[in-house]
This record gives C-alpha cells, sequence and structure tokens, in this order.
C-alpha cells in the first residue's frame, strides 16, 4: 500500500515540477482516495509561452495507463524538468484517466488511479 502512495505523491511532484518550469505561480491540489480509486485535482496557472508543451502533457495524461510500462520505468525515473518528457509519459502510464480542462491562462486536471 506504502508503494502505491509513493506513486501518487511522484505524480504530484512532477506535476508541481513541470508547471514551475512551464511559468506556473499559482497551484491548487487535492489527493483523494476511497476504495476505487485515487483521484487527483490539480490546477496552475501558466507563461503561455510553454503553451505547447501543455498540449503535449496533456496528449500524455490520455494515453491510459500502462502497468508494464508503469513497473519497468517507475525506478529508473528521476528528477526531471520541463525538457525531460520521459517523466510526463511515465506519469500517462500511472493513470487510468484524465479529464483536463484548459481556460483563461489555468489548467485543470482530475487524474484517476483505480486500485487492482
Amino acid at each position: 500500500m506504502h508503494h502505491v502512495k509513493k506513486k501518487i505523491a511522484r505524480i504530484v511532484d512532477e506535476l508541481i515540477t513541470f508547471f514551475y518550469a512551464a511559468g506556473g505561480t499559482d497551484f491548487d491540489i487535492k489527493i483523494r482516495e476511497d476504495e476505487e480509486q485515487h483521484a487527483i485535482f490539480f490546477r496552475s496557472n501558466y507563461d503561455e509561452a510553454h503553451f505547447p508543451k501543455i498540449e503535449q502533457l496533456c496528449r500524455y495524461l490520455n494515453q491510459g495507463r500502462s502497468p508494464a510500462v508503469e513497473e519497468s520505468y517507475w525506478g529508473l525515473a528521476g528528477g526531471g524538468d520541463l525538457e525531460a518528457e520521459s517523466e510526463m509519459l511515465l506519469i500517462g502510464a500511472m493513470i487510468d484517466h484524465a479529464d483536463i480542462k484548459i481556460k483563461d491562462g489555468y489548467i485543470t486536471f482530475y487524474l484517476y488511479r483505480y486500485r487492482g
């Protein structure tokens, strides 16, 4: 169980790192855990100059969970920055579903990781 919670914390850490590098200065984060899933709410502003990277992140988050990729690369992932795509690919492989909204210079994610 502890391993799963570390993964959730890592997802949030990578999102914060990514959005700091994308000019983010205003973050809202909420994590909810229940019997069926972990849900992550993440909201951030960003610098419009980084919008192409934001779009790329959205594509990665919508790729769907890949347990084989997750287990293979989990131990290999290091600290990343805006230029390192491997961390965002890994996050996409670690979540089952993403709801994403972009409006007025803010992006809002609802990320879901189902149990089992």
